[in-house]
């Protein structure tokens, strides 16, 4: 018996199963915290993700529409978070337009802040306390909208040119080149240009007679090609308008009176010509103005060429006071060359005196431009796409308001991306 016993004390077998039993429970709750651990990673991930679509919903609803009311933005973002996932009886959303914290502020922003309370599994085990995830997003519209100047053609040799003894001020917005070529834009003679900056698809040449002075750090070259954003313009249907011709009317000895409406003769001014508001279709002929009196005035006005329409001749003693529409269809355009009807590849000259001002856009898809003289004025929009510009005289460009009077956004590689 005494053996046995000893025996028995000694005897170590089955200890570890016992050990084993005690931790088990341990070892499990562990694993299964870990295992659960794994999965708040990936639901706080998916949340994140459904902050950063709702924001990027909201910001390109202000990119669509630069007047939508901040309930619409709201409702949006709250619709798209709801649609991927996002449940309202566990937690809390907050779109904010524009953000009330971090480094974007400004009203082409949009933030997202989400709360939501998250499921235990293992961990309810440890404790009774609601796992909950908070995650924010900050989208904003991003990227350089400044150029007043875009030629769009992507092949051509000169795309841009300015030549001559060209004096061009345009230190508040940028030339974009969307041409390829080695010398998509040129800079030649004695010319001199102040600028923001130039952006060319292809390359620049400089003459060693020119100045170029850009504000920013260096001409950028090989850059992406800018999209051109008025390609939605479309010119008016004829059939909308009488089979009789709109003509001038001679109100006085030294001016003329002009309405809205569609002019199918030549027309050659040397006096005031007064446009009241609207659209006015250049159907296959030519308005001229020749003469140092020679006065063309309107405001709220869009002149739509059609059918080889043109405005040649447009001498360099003439004024010319023109402001785009603030509202309806045609809002920020001021000149429009059809692409459908118009011949391509055509050479338009515009030239005004030192007194000349034409707000807004000067939009010529399918031809050249030319723009000469001394036409500036004291605009605070003047926008110029062509399929190939030049530029000769002196000029000066900015784009300060084409976006709050105007409504129109100039050119540029903007971009919706999160920032925070």
């Amino acid at each position: 018996m005494k053996k046995f016993i000893r025996r028995f004390a000694k005897n170590e077998s089955g200890s570890s199963i016992i050990t084993f039993t005690v931790a088990l429970p341990v070892i499990l709750s562990a694993l299964g915290v870990s295992i659960e651990a794994g999965y708040w990673m990936k639901n706080k991930k998916d949340y994140q993700l459904t902050a950063d679509l709702a924001a990027y919903s909201g910001t390109f609803e202000i990119m669509n529409d630069d007047n939508a009311p901040n309930s619409e933005i709201v409702k949006l973002a709250k619709l798209d978070a709801m649609n991927n996932g996002y449940e309202f009886d566990k937690g809390q959303i907050i779109v904010n337009s524009p953000p009330t914290t971090g480094a974007y502020t400004s009203e082409d922003a949009v933030e997202v802040i989400i709360n939501q309370k998250g499921e235990q599994y293992f961990s309810n085990i440890i404790g009774k306390e609601r796992i909950n995830y908070k995650v924010r997003s900050v989208v904003a519209i991003t990227g350089d909208e400044s150029i007043c100047i875009l030629a769009l053609n992507p092949t051509a040799s000169r795309a841009f040119n300015l030549a001559g003894s060209s004096v061009t001020d345009i230190n508040e917005c940028t030339v974009g080149v969307n041409s390829a070529h080695n010398t998509g834009a040129r800079i030649g003679g004695t010319a001199s240009i102040v600028m923001d900056c130039l952006q060319v698809v292809g390359d620049v040449y400089v003459g060693n007679s020119a100045t170029v002075t850009p504000q920013c750090d260096a001409l950028k070259t090989g850059t992406d090609e800018i999209d051109d954003p008025y390609s939605h313009f479309t010119a008016p249907n004829l059939a909308s308008y009488p089979s009789a011709c709109s003509t001038p009317a001679q109100i006085s000895p030294n001016e003329w009176a002009m309405s809205p409406g569609r002019y199918c003769a030549n027309m050659s001014f040397n006096k005031l010509v007064r446009m009241t508001p609207g659209t006015y279709i250049m159907d296959g002929n030519d308005l001229k103005l020749y003469g140092g009196n020679a006065h063309l005035q309107g405001d709220g006005v869009t002149i739509v060429l059609m059918n080889g329409g043109t405005l040649t001749s447009l001498n360099g003693s003439a004024e010319i006071e023109l402001t785009a529409p603030t509202t309806g269809d045609y809002k920020g355009l001021a000149i429009y060359s059809d692409p459908v009807t118009q011949p391509a590849g055509d050479i338009i000259k515009f030239n005004g005196n030192a007194d000349s001002v034409i707000e807004g856009l000067m939009y010529f898809p399918t031809q050249e431009l030319w723009y000469g003289g001394n036409a500036s004025g004291e605009s605070d929009c003047t926008l110029l796409v062509a399929d190939k510009i030049e530029l000769t005289g002196n000029a000066e460009f900015k784009t300060t308001n084409c976006k709050t009077h105007y409504g129109i956004k100039p050119p540029g590689n903007i971009r919706v991306a999160v920032v925070e």
